[in-house]
């Protein structure tokens, strides 16, 4: 039971009725595969895909090992055909209506029953119905489902496509980095399955998604939608709409409730014809618990009921659905001396978002389990993210996501699917995405978690900044953007939902854009939110990062550990210019932007053998990566209450690009495919510490910014200590600061050189300094890590890195360390899977640091301590 629940009431009122159960034929297991030419016939799995049928029959090998991806590019240009028998009872004919629900399909195919053209699809984000009662006979049926080649129908559609604009509907191909396939804007299928510049192309193709055949005598519940409103400080307006599939004309009682919340009822009698109905109802809710985001109380969530009762009593048809009370708002005032604010107000407190952006993880979604989402959704909790933002080049992704977001209290941003690209204005593929507004609007609107919908990425910006040549017929780009943008996708979302805000695209000029479809800069500092990367120059200078109002992009490239990847790997491919490395980075150039990377303050590892320097370099390219990020986080994050001259600033949010890894390559990535924490998790769970300490400098001088995401004011100790490389601690300081509640504040500064020589660092690079928060019963509230200088440019010492383990209950392990000398870049591994609490940190000379491991599954002490290493940046770059 959730919180917010009183779990009997709803068992007891369950008692009193008898529940009418919809029979059901389950289609789901397995299935023959066969393609085209009949060379291959197999066993399919439903739900599945065509690659992982074909892998687990041994027909190929895994798909991600080392270039498989190109070598089975003939699977994606094949048809498939998938088909089974099922048996029909006579009891079973006997029912009104034998309802075929398909769930999701992948993406062109025909269905056919006994032999008998059912219907064609093509929209892998739809779920379908077809009563097949007709095409049933007694004893055993036949059903087959034909897929055709997503690759070759998005070419042949895009040859066909009229009207055409005269150079196409870009972009025709992706880059010749990303090695993708062509067209995929012609589909409504998952956009990155044809590539992207972090992942493979497969063209995959399947029964996605579960697959059955309801027998209905009656009405049925098919989607529940749900509005809270609050009208004061302990009531709630609950407005629902029921969507009810009748079989047909029909009389009964229409009932939904709360069982937790006395008198949160509402009842109706419901006259129903054949097909589709819409029913509304509305009850008061009083003095719910709110449901609130991470960091700032507890998610409640509380069981709407709804059920459809005959007139003798008998449910007829059930859904529950959890709802949460909160409200939402995106606030855009306009602000002095130019532009609008832009940032989120959840249950009236102004939430400065720290957010990650989430990607398929998988080519392969079949193969995303719970546990696979539990560990991106519980990580980023445990890393203090409150936003995730479902990007638009993907899927809307399975309900147990949207159920545990709700769960953890993490934001959604949620985006339809429609990136980097144009697309279509025909009727047929505007009906198309019409359906699939409504559908994923009915399955997804009733989680709190949403907080916004957007109708794409970065679409606007693609013809504003003529990034396919859309210039030489930019009137009719923009009538087609607006067709589909404003005419379909928003008159749907606005239509359906009133109760969250509504972006036409990311970025965008937030509620300017309303106005004015294209507008010359979405991109612009002073409105709505920003995608940014400066991937090439150095990252350690700021200077040229922007001072948006909402950075909902930005990132920097490494590659997965030597851990990771080198399961798909072999020795031949350990250099990181081998041909394979190559082939795993699909952004051009982007080797050399992360070598360039590590070269400016680390220096690129060259000690030791061939395979030691590879994995150096892996370890530190995502040090790099994670020092960017973090350095560029911070910024925005000390702009919150603040504005330049020009107007720049009161920055209300951050989503970096990106969470999660869609396989084993270079990516933006902080959790690698596998669910294995980069060093950036790591540094994100700090960046993104409610009360931090935030240095930067400016002309010479030091300035450190309180950060204080809490709804009271901040008054602690800030310590101040210097280590220097050579000579252990040089000095420290205690000042007294005071933060605002929800704000950042500058509560120090001085000349930076004066305050290291004044400390007794011989240069600076001598020395590192910690900024640690102390509360006011002496414990560490937050530590910060700041490198006046390069560390490449230090003279390190050995530090002589001494560990011992100790058992602890719940899959625990405490790891103590000590060390003789400073240590940088610490890095604890072990092949148990898992998480460390803490990695890649700072040690300080003869001070205990203590860190816990936590496992992910069984596992012995032995097993753990057998494969433990410790490493720094001295062991790379001194040894």
């Amino acid at each position: 039971w959730h919180a917010g629940e009183k779990p009997l009431i709803p068992l007891l009122l369950l008692s009193l009725f008898q529940v009418h159960a919809i029979p059901r034929i389950d289609l789901n297991g397995q299935w023959k595969v066969a393609s085209s030419n009949g060379s291959i016939e197999t066993i399919g799995m439903v739900p599945g895909q065509i690659h992982m049928d074909l892998y687990r029959s041994q027909i190929i090998e895994d798909p991600y090992y080392r270039f498989n991806d190109i070598a089975y590019r003939w699977i994606a240009l094949t048809d498939w055909t998938y088909s089974r028998s099922f048996d029909v009872s006579q009891e079973f004919l006997k029912t009104a209506r034998l309802i075929l629900v398909a769930e999701g399909l992948d993406t062109v195919c025909t269905i056919s029953i006994n032999g008998k053209a059912l219907a064609s699809t093509d929209n892998m984000f739809l779920r379908y119905t077809f009563d097949i009662k007709p095409h049933l006979r007694q004893g055993t049926n036949e059903i087959s489902i034909a897929f055709l080649s997503a690759v070759e129908q998005a070419l042949h559609r895009n040859q066909t496509y009229t009207p055409m604009p005269e150079d196409g509907i870009p972009p025709n191909c992706p880059p010749e980095a990303e090695q993708g396939f062509c067209h995929i804007n012609m589909l409504r299928k998952e956009q990155s399955s044809f590539a992207w510049d972090w992942g493979p192309g497969f063209g995959t193709l399947g029964i996605w998604k579960p697959l059955y055949i309801e027998a209905l005598d009656s009405a049925v519940i098919r989607d529940v939608m749900a509005s809270m409103t609050p009208t004061n400080h302990s009531q709630w307006n609950v407005n629902i709409t029921i969507y009810l599939d009748a079989v047909s004309r029909s009389s009964g009682i229409l009932s939904a409730s709360i069982p937790s919340l006395k008198d949160a009822v509402a009842t109706t009698n419901v006259n129903l014809t054949a097909g589709e109905t819409k029913i509304s109802l509305s009850m008061i809710a009083i003095e719910p618990n709110l449901w609130m985001p991470v960091g700032y109380g507890t998610p409640h969530l509380y069981t709407l009921t709804v059920n459809l009762t005959s007139h003798d009593g008998e449910i007829t048809s059930l859904k529950n659905v959890r709802i949460g009370f909160r409200s939402i708002e995106l606030i855009q005032d306009p602000i002095e001396p130019q532009g609008a604010t832009f940032y989120f107000k959840v249950n009236d407190i102004p939430i400065f978002i720290k957010g990650t952006n989430l990607i398929p993880a998988d080519s392969f979604e079949t193969r995303v389990t719970k546990k696979v989402i539990q560990q991106l959704l519980i990580s980023s909790k445990e890393s203090n993210i409150n936003m995730i933002r479902v990007w638009g080049g993907g899927i809307y992704q399975q309900d147990y996501f949207y159920e545990l977001a709700d769960e953890l209290g993490i934001l959604i941003w949620q985006e339809f699917m429609f990136a980097c690209a144009m697309y279509g204005i025909h009727p047929e593929f505007l009906r198309s995405v019409q359906l699939e507004i409504q559908h994923q609007l009915r399955r997804l609107q009733h989680h709190p978690s949403i907080v916004v919908w957007s109708g794409n990425n970065e679409n606007e910006v693609a013809i504003s900044k003529n990034w396919y040549g859309t210039n030489k017929d930019l009137d009719v780009y923009v009538d087609m953007y607006r067709e589909l943008y404003f005419n379909t996708v928003m008159s749907n979302v606005t239509h359906l939902d009133t109760s969250r805000p509504f972006l036409t695209s990311s970025p965008s000029n937030g509620n300017e854009t309303w106005e004015n479809p294209i507008d010359q800069n979405p991109d612009s500092e002073f409105r709505g939110d920003v995608h940014w990367y400066y991937l090439r120059p150095d990252c350690w200078n700021l200077t040229k990062v922007p001072i948006p109002r909402f950075a909902s992009e930005y990132g920097y490239q490494s590659f997965p550990s030597f851990e990771t990847i080198s399961k798909v790997s072999s020795s031949q491919d350990w250099n990181f210019n081998s041909t394979f490395m190559m082939h795993r980075q699909h952004l051009a150039g982007g080797n050399d932007d992360i070598s360039n990377q590590m070269s400016y303050h680390l220096g690129v590892p060259d000690k030791g053998s061939s395979v030691q320097v590879y994995q150096d370099v892996l370890y530190i390219a995502q040090v790099t990566q994670a020092t960017c990020v973090k350095m560029e986080t911070e910024h925005y994050r000390r702009w919150r209450s603040y504005l330049d001259p020009t107007g720049r600033g009161k920055t209300m949010g951050t989503i970096y690009w990106q969470l999660n890894d869609i396989w084993q390559g270079a990516s933006w990535s902080s959790i690698e495919y596998g669910g294995r924490w980069k060093v950036l998790q790591y540094y994100v769970k700090t960046m993104y510490h409610p009360i931090l300490v935030s240095p930067v400098v400016e002309n010479g001088i030091l300035s450190l910014y309180g950060l204080n995401d809490m709804v009271t004011s901040v008054k602690e100790k800030l310590e101040i200590s210097f280590w220097s490389f050579s000579l252990g601690k040089r000095g420290s300081q205690e000042i007294s600061f005071q933060v605002p509640a929800l704000s950042s504040h500058k509560i120090w500064q001085g000349d930076l050189s004066k305050v290291l020589s004044g400390a007794g660092c011989q240069d600076v690079s001598d020395c590192v300094v910690s900024l640690q928060v102390i509360d006011r019963r002496n414990q560490v509230v937050s530590e910060n890590i700041f490198f006046p200088g390069n560390p490449k440019d230090a003279k390190m010492q050995d530090p002589n890195i001494e560990w011992k383990f100790e058992e602890m209950e719940r899959s625990r392990i405490r790891v103590t360390l000590k060390c003789d000398a400073v240590a940088a870049y610490v890095w604890l591994d072990t092949n148990v899977p898992g998480r460390f609490d803490d990695n890649a940190f700072v040690m300080k000379p003869q001070i205990e640091k203590k860190i816990i491991f936590e496992a992910w599954e069984d596992f012995s002490i032995k097993e753990f301590a057998s494969s433990f290493t410790v490493r720094s940046y001295y062991d790379i770059y001194y040894k």
